[in-house]
């Protein structure tokens, strides 16, 4: 999974070519940033065990690892901003809105079935 992060990362300089990034484009990526956050954080919450909760994300698993919990969310807020940079401004608006949706059921729904985060 490093190996994948750090390999993306580095063609990070390539991707960069697309629309001009605006600050609808910043704004977007802020809020499904800090979605993801707030999903990383019930994800580890659910994790512990003791919690009564197991995590439905089937490439995590039901009872996934601290390591592997943390390596996904960073590698998908990494991903996403590389996607989103990478898109023309019409794809990006949609990709980020999709995103945003999904992110915001996730954590909806952890939310709703009692998944409480202290920060």
């Amino acid at each position: 999974m490093k190996n994948l992060i750090l390999a993306i990362l580095m063609m990070t300089g390539q991707l960069f070519a697309a629309d001009p990034w605006t600050k609808a484009d910043t704004a977007l990526e802020i809020t499904y940033q800090s979605l993801n956050f707030a999903d990383w954080m019930q994800t580890l919450a659910i994790r512990e065990p003791g919690s009564g909760y197991y995590e439905t994300n089937k490439m995590l698993g039901r009872h996934p690892s601290r390591g592997s919990v943390n390596a996904y969310f960073l590698a998908s807020g990494a991903l996403h901003y590389i996607a989103a940079r990478a898109l023309s401004g019409k794809w990006r608006r949609g990709f980020q809105a999709v995103s945003i949706a999904v992110e915001s059921q996730a954590v909806g729904n952890n939310y709703r079935i009692g998944v409480r985060v202290k920060l």
